[in-house]
């Protein structure tokens, strides 16, 4: 780990070590957090494609506090181009983090043909009123 010292990249690895197994999604949470901030700094002591995955499919039941903010997602996604464009869930996620970020309408629709890959968000660019 570039920066640390010797006593400083002992705990990071062993805080990676300690938590690689822990799948539970406020741990999920917690990790990602870690990562956006340091990412581009530290080598992270886990699977950034693996444990952003896991979140994804499993947010709707990650604590309030432990939970990912829009830009956090996206900076995310941003890191991990090639699993958003394998994931029609990540794409649709993206799609709607930027939309509630400029303000847009988000409606979710079924493709016209049956959907083989699931659903698709479709985003309308009329801004949300204020009233």
């Amino acid at each position: 780990c570039d920066g640390l010292g010797a006593e400083e990249a002992a705990l990071w690895a062993r805080l990676g070590a300690e938590t690689a197994q822990d799948r539970h999604v406020d741990a999920l949470a917690c990790s990602l957090h870690l990562s956006v901030a340091l990412a581009t700094q530290l080598e992270l002591p886990w699977s950034l494609r693996d444990t952003y995955a896991q979140y994804a499919l499993r947010r709707h039941l990650c604590s309030a506090g432990c939970v990912l903010p829009a830009e956090s997602e996206l900076q995310l996604q941003e890191l991990l181009p090639e699993l958003c464009a394998q994931s029609w869930l990540l794409r649709n996620r993206r799609r709607s983090l930027e939309a509630a970020a400029s303000g847009a309408v988000v409606s979710l629709e079924p493709p016209p043909l049956a959907p083989s890959d699931g659903y698709e968000v479709r985003v309308f660019s009329e801004a949300i009123s204020s009233a």
